[in-house]
């Protein structure tokens, strides 16, 4: 490979455009140089990438390579200092740490105090985290990027608490640091989510940054500050958001997280069910689309239809059972009891915290 800094310049020169994807790719630059689909330009020792149509693919034994080169990199103690070309080395140097060790505050700290001195932009950053949650395994599942993607979208959209009175603020929007997020920016918020939770399914961070915009949205839809049109415009996404929550857990039988997220968040779409802060409309589309009776007949199709995954199944079809009218309830309880799974049983156990059935 060449020179690692000319490497890390040519790395900067591809993050600079307007790619589709990131991902680390199995192997060397060698390994791809004869089987890559028209790639531009061909992977060689002086540019050691995989570029096709927009989407980047950094060969596993390459990132590891210039990552050790790029550890050097100034801390940010010293960013007032730097000029150009030490702000694009910077940039180069964390973008290459980011990719393989998405945990790296120093390299997350120094990107923020450049974004803060307007040496770098926000909304660049923003894409770039947005690139790595959504093609790196690594990164998909880590905290501190999407903290920092929530840093970026309060850096480019203020607090949330400028647009909402504290009454409709989300308890886990109450940091100061938790940031507003415009109707037109919360479908790529949630399109996000769903792409890193598909590369790493057990993601609980990124299910968390789904719960954040899902409340912020439906409190934003609640508080009376907020204009009419923008009030219109998330109930809109939040019921489809939700319908297609609903979808996803049809095609993800053993995602137990987007059960939970589905099943806790109804307490907040039958609040805005209630409200005069929506149209009629919506209150509507918001009822049925959160129908409990809709719901649970969804999750017993579910349990009946995909015997080896059942529990997940059976756990969404159990938390509903609260929600139900007393007949629903004792249909389903005695449906559950009957099937032949060990969790059947043990579900039993805890019927004591079930509202009585001649509710």
């Amino acid at each position: 490979m060449s020179n690692p800094q000319i490497i890390l310049e040519k790395l900067g020169e591809v993050l600079d455009r307007d790619l589709t994807s990131i991902e680390i790719i199995p192997g060397d630059w060698s390994h791809w140089a004869s089987t890559a689909a028209s790639p531009e330009p061909t992977p060689s020792s002086s540019f050691p990438f995989l570029l096709v149509e927009g989407n980047l693919g950094v060969p596993h034994k390459v990132a590891h390579r210039l990552y050790i080169d790029a550890a050097n990199f100034p801390r940010r103690e010293e960013a007032c200092a730097w000029d150009e070309a030490e702000v694009s080395t910077v940039l180069q140097k964390t973008a290459i740490i980011l990719i393989v060790n998405p945990a790296h505050q120093t390299a997350l700290n120094t990107r923020k105090t450049l974004i803060n001195q307007r040496r770098y932009a926000a909304d660049k950053e923003l894409r770039f985290a947005e690139l790595l949650l959504r093609g790196i395994k690594a990164c998909a599942k880590e905290s501190a990027l999407w903290t920092h993607r929530r840093w970026c979208l309060h850096y480019i959209h203020g607090p949330i608490s400028d647009h909402t009175d504290t009454a409709h603020t989300p308890s886990l929007a109450q940091s100061p640091l938790a940031p507003f997020l415009p109707p037109e920016a919360v479908p790529c918020e949630f399109a996000t989510v769903k792409e890193a939770v598909t590369i790493y399914p057990r993601s609980y961070h990124a299910w968390a940054h789904w719960r954040y915009v899902f409340d912020l949205s439906c409190a934003l839809i609640a508080s009376t500050s907020a204009p009419i049109e923008e009030r219109q415009a998330y109930s809109k996404v939040v019921v489809e958001e939700f319908r297609g929550l609903r979808k996803w857990i049809e095609t993800h039988t053993t995602d137990t997280s987007a059960v939970h997220h589905l099943v806790t968040s109804l307490p907040s779409l039958w609040g805005l069910t209630s409200s005069n802060s929506v149209s009629s409309d919506a209150r509507e589309s918001m009822a049925t689309e959160s129908s409990p009776s809709k719901l649970a007949k969804e999750a017993w199709c579910l349990l009946s239809a995909f015997q080896p995954h059942r529990e997940t199944n059976w756990i969404y079809l159990r938390s509903l059972l609260v929600f139900l009218p007393a007949e629903e309830r004792r249909v389903y309880s005695e449906r559950m009891s009957n099937l032949d799974v060990p969790w059947a049983k043990i579900g039993r156990t805890y019927d004591h915290i079930m509202p009585p059935l001649n509710n």
